[in-house]
């Protein structure tokens, strides 16, 4: 008989902690596929000059708990909005996704951590900061393209200047306003945090 040798270990206890040294962004994008983050970066390009400053990350560089911290001190925490898409559901990135709920609670940041699946995950939307009809949309925008069809905003010229295939939750009236302003009867409120 012949037993075989075996290790369990979570993703984070196969990975090496290392520093993106990524710079602050108004929006950060994470995902585990470089499609999405092309497609993003696509999407940017098209309407760069009317768009906050966007930074991508791939989720596969942040697997290790320390390099989670890093990241979150350095570019997440100056962040407005961040956008991940979350490949396996909470348990392939249960850290960062949490500490990312837990920072964007406490400094307002409009998070959505979206499945990677084209099935609702509960866990990940309790997480998000967004409103739960702001990630039914993002989840069936991404991946990009095609464009999904607009909502209707009560402050109609705020959704209208997103460019093709850019999601509507990182338009630039929604960044750029104070966030003491969010939620104001005047503000759109299809994107606002919750």
């Amino acid at each position: 008989m012949h037993l075989l040798a075996s290790t369990s270990a979570t993703i984070e206890d196969l990975a090496e902690p290392i520093d993106l040294r990524q710079p602050p962004g108004d929006v950060l994008a994470l995902s585990f596929t470089d499609s999405d983050l092309l497609a993003l970066a696509a999407a940017w390009r098209q309407g760069r000059e009317r768009l906050p400053s966007l930074r991508l990350a791939r989720l596969k560089d942040l697997r290790h708990p320390m390099s989670v911290d890093l990241w979150i001190d350095k570019a997440a925490r100056h962040a407005k909005v961040i956008l991940v898409r979350q490949l396996g559901g909470l348990d392939w990135w249960r850290y960062g996704a949490e500490r990312l709920a837990d920072l964007a609670r406490s400094h307002g940041i409009a998070l959505a951590l979206l499945p990677g699946e084209d099935q609702d995950d509960p866990r990940l939307a309790a997480l998000s900061t967004v409103p739960a009809l702001s990630l039914r949309f993002l989840a069936t925008s991404l991946p990009f393209p095609p464009p999904p069809p607009p909502l209707p905003c009560p402050v109609p010229c705020c959704c209208s200047t997103v460019p093709f295939g850019w999601p509507a939750i990182l338009r630039p009236s929604m960044i750029s306003a104070p966030r003491s302003a969010r939620g104001a009867s005047r503000r759109c409120r299809c994107f606002s945090p919750a």
